[in-house]
């Protein structure tokens, strides 16, 4: 496994031979998701690319940024012990010479100002424009990606499709710990306690998708008041409860045929996500 920090020698060692890349780019602190997808790339490609970079301008607070978990050498004995063939760790300096706000900004503007954007304004304008530059730099043939953060997913398929990258985006289903939790770095951060009352996310989910009818969402209203007050009995807080058109993300129509709820918490001050898909054939 080599481990490449610049820009120059990444795309030197790239040259020197036609490779099939499968790219998984991440922000470190590789967990057991991160794990499943580089099993996938294993099957479809010559050449695993795993990009670890701490984006900054992903995060709405600095204090998020300080306190996400960096586990560095543990990540690479991971890495190599799962078969990747090249890290990609670049410093800032390295992605963005001028810092990010001088810097070239991708926006998908068909769903990078809804949903997460409320609570975590420019997120996902960070997310476009550092997959963009990934994209770019390395030209993978495939890049794999969690659906745990699935409107972070849709818009990175979107910006393949409408900037005709000719690279195929495979999504893999949230990986959850055995009481349900979905995988996420932040999980390091859970006291067992919190972890055991984070359990309810995915499990409270469930529930919902079970009091879905078919068309009749003007009862979503009512489910969320309701969870509000159930999440708070476990100490949770809850920030946002959508559902969404899982093909678009857009307001349930009759037309749509498969939903995703998506939902946010807080633990403190630890943000968790999840999302269960409806689909709504089968609640009539």
């Amino acid at each position: 496994m080599k481990i490449i920090k610049t820009k120059k020698k990444l795309l030197k060692k790239l040259k020197k031979k036609k490779f099939n890349i499968s790219l998984i780019p991440t922000m470190g602190n590789i967990h057991q998701g991160h794990l499943f997808l580089i099993k996938k790339s294993i099957k479809i490609s010559n050449l695993i690319i795993v990009s670890i970079f701490l984006n900054k301008p992903q995060f709405n607070k600095l204090q998020d940024f300080i306190n996400y978990p960096q586990t560095i050498k543990e990540d690479l004995k991971k890495l190599k012990k799962n078969k990747v063939d090249i890290v990609f760790l670049p410093n800032e300096k390295e992605i963005y010479p001028d810092g990010f706000y001088k810097h070239t900004i991708v926006s998908v503007k068909k769903t990078s100002t809804i949903l997460e954007n409320k609570n975590r304004p420019n997120h996902l304008n960070g997310v476009s424009t550092i997959i963009c530059k990934l994209f770019n730099l390395i030209q993978p043939k495939y890049s794999i990606f969690g659906e745990k953060d699935y409107q972070q997913l849709y818009i990175i398929k979107t910006l393949v499709k409408e900037l005709n990258y000719n690279i195929k985006i495979i999504s893999i289903p949230i990986i959850r710990e055995k009481n349900g939790l979905a995988i996420s770095s932040r999980n390091n951060l859970l006291t067992k306690n919190e972890k055991k009352r984070a359990s309810y996310i995915y499990k409270y989910l469930k529930k919902i998708k079970k009091k879905i009818y078919y068309y009749k969402f003007k009862i979503f209203k009512k489910i969320k008041k309701k969870y509000k007050k159930k999440f708070l009995k476990k100490k949770i807080k809850l920030e946002s409860l959508h559902i969404r058109d899982s093909k678009n993300l857009k307001i349930i129509s009759k037309n749509s045929k498969k939903a995703i709820i998506l939902i946010s918490v807080f633990i403190k001050n630890i943000r968790l996500i999840d999302n269960i898909f409806v689909n709504l054939k089968k609640n009539k």
